[in-house]
């Protein structure tokens, strides 16, 4: 009797980013029952490479304790058109800075996984309007960005 057995190794590979600048909104959304800011930041990927991706957008919606769960991260490429996409980005925000890990699936079909730390910036601009606080992401990377590939 001959036994045989095969085993397919999915190799990975790791990629990382920097990004910076862009622009960042934050609305009050009703949330568990409780009003709750909702963030929404894109930036330019400003090193590194995910992908080929251009950009980074996410969108996460504040616990009282500063957590989050089911944010939508996402990437885009030159062109403006969506790369890839995770809709489970959680973690915390505290101090001005988002961390965070996200999974998801890209269009073809390729498992992902990854981590980010957003850091905000501000200005705040007075004038005969009133005064207003603009925010940006100051300074974005993120590490270990595993692609299964499934070649």
């Amino acid at each position: 009797m001959t036994l045989m057995a095969t085993a397919t190794l999915n190799a990975q590979s790791t990629e990382t980013f920097t990004d910076s600048g862009g622009s960042c909104s934050v609305f009050t959304v009703s949330h568990n029952g409780a009003a709750a800011p909702n963030w929404v930041c894109q930036a330019p990927i400003t090193g590194g490479a995910v992908d080929d991706a251009t950009s980074i957008g996410f969108s996460v919606v504040l616990n009282p304790d500063g957590s989050f769960t089911g944010g939508y991260i996402s990437f885009y490429g030159q062109n403006g058109q969506q790369m890839m996409a995770a809709t489970n980005f959680s973690g915390t925000m505290a101090s001005g800075t988002f961390t965070g890990s996200y999974s998801g699936m890209t269009p073809a079909g390729e498992a992902f996984t990854g981590d980010a730390t957003q850091i905000l910036a501000s200005r705040t601009v007075v004038n005969r309007y009133g005064r207003h606080t603009y925010y940006s992401v100051g300074a974005g990377s993120g590490g270990d960005v595993t692609f299964a590939n499934n070649d």
